[in-house]
């Protein structure tokens, strides 16, 4: 969000780690404050909610639009889950947001990676949450804030802050 109106411009598409990495390194070297709101696309009203909310937080907004395979439990089917990029970016547009990050599953879990986060009790199966895409892209994109609308994600929330105090 680079100013107090939103822009009519369709926000970057950034499908690496390292090209989310380089654009928010010189986003904070200007002295910028980022927010970021990851959701598995598909969006709705929830989530241009939040997106409007993190535009309060900061000045940058970066969306990530990514269909997490380890939210799918075996037998639960991963490729019906709506994909609608083009649409989710359209949604987008007069919101202002900067950075749309949409990688695929390759660039989420190169071979050999190896990092699970499991919150609560299983759900329908085992459910996992996308707690994957912040730790691999909100490190790499160092955002101010994140902008999480599902349970989960405050269930993460607690769980990681109980656990340090």
């Amino acid at each position: 969000m680079t100013s107090d109106t939103p822009s009519a411009t369709a926000p970057a598409i950034i499908r690496t780690i390292a090209a989310l990495q380089a654009w928010s390194d010189e986003q904070k070297k200007n002295g910028h404050r980022i927010a970021m709101v990851p959701t598995m696309g598909a969006l709705h009203a929830g989530h241009l909610a939040l997106v409007e909310e993190a535009s309060k937080l900061a000045d940058r907004v970066i969306v990530t639009i990514f269909v997490n395979p380890t939210q799918f439990a075996p037998g639960e089917d991963l490729d019906a889950y709506p994909r609608t990029e083009a649409r989710d970016i359209a949604k987008l547009k007069p919101l202002g947001v900067d950075v749309v990050f949409a990688p695929n599953a390759r660039e989420m879990y190169p071979q050999g990676f190896a990092t699970e986060i499991v919150v609560g009790a299983p759900r329908s199966g085992l459910k996992q949450i996308s707690g994957r895409i912040s730790s691999r892209a909100s490190p790499r994109s160092s955002p101010s804030c994140l902008a999480p609308g599902d349970r989960t994600w405050r269930s993460l929330a607690r769980r990681t802050i109980s656990s340090f105090w």
